[in-house]
């Protein structure tokens, strides 16, 4: 639940999903809801949700953000939050939106040393601890958390690609040794028949590749809806990850059919005619 100044940017520029409600300094007991987090408790506008403190609030609005944290949430003017929490006048953070002629790295690291370097009127240091917003997402424990579990399972799924394609050329090899080592005795070189494996590992890796992605689209889809996941997933994939899934899958398939190549292209002739 976040504690916002009505005319933050973060509520401006909110995109709405349901209901033309905006939270005002003035109102009591009134909230605009993420949208995750209104399909998980199945509210709707106008409906009534009870929060923290088992206090009672009204649904004004639905907004949709493409940060999970956000469109988990609920938002209600900072005045009633500080309130609640007994902690009038209080702030735990500031959002500090430069202008575009200030966002050069030399400025903003002016701004930075400029905050930092405030003091209270005894002349004591506020310890205001500046970040830019790429540092705070990257420095937040849950984030951290996320990023060394998708890793994990990301690295899994190369395993599982690089033992899978290794099996399936192992196996091609094995059934066309005649064919392999016939092309060796007409003169092919080693590089050629390599070139070969390689080339059908390619073929393999893009398929599978595509055939993943097209699966994936409809299982973030579900993932993000499903009500144990979807304060995790965003149903959202971007060209970047569909760029990194793919290329995963391409290095899998290289790397599974490294060991197989080799293999082909140190068959010896007369392997074709022992083989039956």
């Amino acid at each position: 639940i976040y504690g916002l100044d009505p005319k933050s940017r973060i509520i401006e520029n909110a995109k709405k999903e349901e209901g033309g409600g905006t939270l005002v300094p003035t109102d009591r007991r009134k909230v605009a809801m993420g949208n995750s987090l209104a399909r998980k408790l199945d509210k709707k506008v106008g409906d009534k949700v009870e929060l923290t403190g088992g206090f009672e609030f009204e649904i004004i609005g639905i907004f949709e953000s493409n940060n999970l944290l956000e469109s988990n949430g609920a938002v209600m003017p900072i005045a009633e939050m500080q309130e609640i929490l007994n902690q009038p006048n209080k702030v735990t953070t500031m959002l500090i939106i430069l202008k575009q002629s200030h966002k050069a790295p030399e400025k903003v690291a002016l701004v930075k040393s400029q905050i930092e370097a405030l003091r209270d009127p005894a002349g004591k240091s506020l310890n205001i601890d500046v970040q830019s917003t790429r540092d705070h997402v990257s420095t937040n424990m849950e984030t951290q958390a996320l990023k060394g579990l998708a890793w994990a399972a990301s690295l899994i799924a190369i395993l599982i690609g690089f033992v899978s394609m290794l099996n399936t050329m192992m196996m091609s090899i094995a059934e066309r040794i005649r064919e392999i080592a016939t092309f060796r005795a007409i003169g092919w070189r080693k590089w050629r028949i390599m070139r070969m494996i390689f080339m059908e590992s390619l073929i393999l890796s893009i398929v599978g590749a595509v055939v993943g992605v097209l699966l994936a689209i409809p299982l973030m889809e579900f993932l993000a809806n499903f009500s144990m996941t979807s304060s995790l997933v965003t149903s959202k994939l971007t060209l970047e990850t569909l760029a990194k899934g793919i290329g995963m899958g391409l290095i899998a398939g290289f790397l599974g059919s490294v060991y197989p190549a080799f293999i082909a292209a140190n068959l010896s002739p007369a392997s074709a005619l022992r083989h039956e």
